[in-house]
């Protein structure tokens, strides 16, 4: 077999389906490569992705080009095209993060057009709903496009596990926990948030901050959260007890490092700023953790222990992200993507 790239093969009216990814070419299409025979070649071969199980691999390698597609170019590529879900930069999360928190600053301001300035704004109580719902519908919709009659329960599971915890509800429902956190600090649940009949006589700001939390990281996936935790999350934090605590202690300082910048934690600006980096730093957090379980899951352990945490970190690629949500520029499907919908706009 010749080397060739994909473009070559997505001339071909009945391979175009299998090779265009939503948005526009991602990196590998354009770098040759063959099939080789896996027991006869000495160069880095891979078994076929779209034929698996007979035999046939294909090797970058034997053709002088970088095998993109097997460090994260078939997850990529099947994560866009079936969910509009890629692992996420750093810079997009953190600039996610930053955009929620000082959206949040604006919602907050509502309040001096009210008479009680010391309880949520009619604004943010209804902010609260509309998310929630919006986080359900989302979770119900990435659980119908899992094909669970394919492949053993396990495997579509995990798949599952990676698809939520890289989309957008899961950050956003991380974000909305931050934001509860920071009303709490503003001493904003000191009142009835909830209905009267669950949020009655005896509640204080402790136990409304925690079922508010609990709703969103929740409630809000429809309980799926709390089985990824047993699953993914608790194995993480003993595997890569490190990740978890380097985490945990940005989240004890950010503060500080707000007052650090001369700005005080107390002020919007401040309170805006401590929101954006917990909120950063609890998502990518969580995510780094959970898809390294997924990985090692999948039999990824078997490159070492860090094999996992590098694969995530080439992973989080920009021109990938840039690929699935915006090679099509600023037009009407922008607003048709979900995902980048509520990491910006809601």
């Amino acid at each position: 077999q010749a080397c060739k790239g994909w473009e070559k093969a997505r001339e071909k009216p009945e391979c175009r389906g299998l090779f265009e990814p939503t948005g526009g070419a991602l990196p590998w299409c354009s770098e040759p490569w063959c099939y080789v025979d896996p027991n006869a070649c000495s160069l880095n071969a891979q078994p076929s992705y779209y034929f698996p199980g007979l035999g046939i691999a294909f090797s970058y390698q034997t053709c002088g080009s970088p095998d993109y597609f097997t460090i994260w170019g078939a997850v990529q590529l099947e994560m866009c095209q079936l969910f509009s879900v890629v692992e996420k930069p750093y810079p997009i999360m953190w600039l996610s993060c930053w955009a929620c928190a000082f959206m949040q600053q604006i919602i907050d301001a509502t309040r001096r057009f009210e008479e009680n300035q010391d309880r949520l704004a009619t604004g943010q109580r209804v902010y609260l709903v509309v998310q929630l719902v919006i986080l359900v519908t989302e979770t119900a919709a990435n659980i119908q496009r899992i094909p669970w009659r394919k492949h053993s329960f396990w495997q579509n599971y995990n798949l599952y596990v990676y698809v939520f915890i890289n989309s957008s509800v899961f950050v956003k429902a991380t974000m909305m926990s931050q934001v509860v956190h920071d009303w709490y600090e503003a001493k904003l649940l000191k009142h009835p948030v909830l209905p009267y009949r669950v949020d009655g006589k005896g509640w204080n700001d402790e136990m409304r901050a925690g079922v508010l939390v609990m709703i969103f990281q929740f409630a809000s996936s429809m309980g799926v959260f709390g089985i990824v935790c047993v699953t993914h999350l608790l194995p993480a934090l003993i595997v890569y007890h490190w990740i978890f605590l380097a985490v945990a202690a940005g989240l004890v300082k950010s503060r500080s490092w707000v007052g650090m910048l001369g700005i005080d934690p107390e002020s919007r600006s401040g309170r805006a700023l401590v929101m954006g980096t917990n909120s950063f730093l609890s998502c990518m957090g969580a995510q780094v953790l959970v898809t390294c379980m997924v990985r090692v899951y999948s039999g990824e352990w078997a490159g070492g222990y860090l094999s996992p945490l590098r694969t995530d970190f080439l992973a989080r690629r920009l021109d990938v992200w840039y690929a699935c949500h915006l090679a099509k520029g600023f037009s009407f499907d922008m607003l048709t993507d979900q995902d980048f919908i509520n990491l910006f706009i809601r």
